[in-house]
């Protein structure tokens, strides 16, 4: 049982748009998206995203439900045929939306201050005994002999 080019690539599309769709509310709700750990996009800039994201499925559904109309006023039922073409237009805009929210990622990114890792600390000084009530930020009477 071999599937369609058609319906295969149909479905290739159908799951990244639910992608970008879920990654678009992810970054509209948070507004924050982290790139490669070590630069960050925060506030208005990562909603655009978001916003960019979220285009190309409201685009398309626009599209379609244009071609449906179309159908009715000429009195002719709605065909899946009829939005085949359409294929091609998703692909283009969908591939210039990754783009362009690339673009605004890299250009609007900005590096993260993290502090050192627990980890990092002790192998760095290995007689270094960390407090035990866990790692939340260093402060010099934890280091410091007692007086």
């Amino acid at each position: 049982m071999f599937l369609h080019p058609t319906r295969v690539r149909d479905s290739l599309m159908c799951c990244l748009e639910l992608l970008l769709v879920i990654g678009g509310v992810t970054l509209i709700c948070t507004g924050r998206l982290s790139l490669f750990r070590v630069r960050e996009v925060r506030g208005f800039p990562a909603v655009a995203i978001g916003i960019v994201l979220l285009a190309p499925v409201g685009v398309v559904m626009l599209l379609g439900a244009q071609r449906g109309f179309e159908a009715g006023l000429a009195g002719k039922p709605f065909a899946i045929e009829m939005v085949q073409d359409l294929a091609g237009v998703e692909l283009i805009i969908t591939v210039f939306s990754l783009f362009l929210s690339f673009v605004i990622a890299v250009c609007y990114a900005q590096k993260v201050n993290r502090p050192p890792s627990p980890a990092s600390i002790t192998s760095e000084h290995p007689t270094l005994q960390l407090p035990e009530r866990g790692y939340t930020r260093l402060r010099s009477e934890d280091f410091l002999p007692p007086k």
